[in-house]
């Protein structure tokens, strides 16, 4: 006597977006950024005073940090809700009630990446087994990092505030 077949429920997908999908939209927003910066960048360093040392800190450097800190700021605040990176990850971040967030919790998630950093790094593994997916970063600043519908990638009608 064969057993009727009992069709399992289907597993809810989850809107959040996971550390791998997070840590690609970092990787591609560092190559996207960092070396074309870091090449115009160049064109003002004087060759004949580069420092040997592994880590150097210089007003390029600060200058560097400057536009990046700027860039993610404006354009995580903006229409889109995310860094190229994550535009391309098809992943945005919202507060916690899913709405854009503002400028000044813009800055402070940005700032709270240092608790992520200063834990070695697993602040930011965090995304990978907390039920929202939030790095500590995200718990700090009351944010969430969330999949995008694909009904928001038709980038012709977004605007942006940068």
């Amino acid at each position: 006597m064969s057993r009727p077949k009992v069709s399992q429920p289907k597993k809810r997908k989850s809107i959040y977006a996971g550390f791998w999908r997070r840590f690609i939209a970092r990787i591609l927003d560092y190559v996207l950024l960092s070396y074309p910066l870091n090449f115009l960048l160049s064109y003002f360093k004087d060759s004949s005073s580069q420092a040997t040392g592994i880590f150097t800190f210089d007003q390029y450097t600060l200058i560097q940090m400057i536009i990046l800190f700027l860039y993610e700021i404006l354009m995580i605040t903006s229409s889109w809700q995310g860094t190229l990176g994550k535009m391309i990850m098809f992943i945005k971040i919202t507060n916690v009630e899913g709405r854009p967030i503002s400028i000044n919790r813009a800055i402070g998630r940005h700032f709270s990446m240092l608790l992520s950093v200063a834990t070695l790094g697993i602040g930011a593994l965090m995304c990978a087994w907390t039920p929202q997916k939030q790095a500590l970063h995200d718990m700090a600043a009351g944010t969430l990092v969330i999949k995008k519908p694909r009904t928001d990638l038709d980038l012709s009608k977004k605007s942006s505030n940068i």
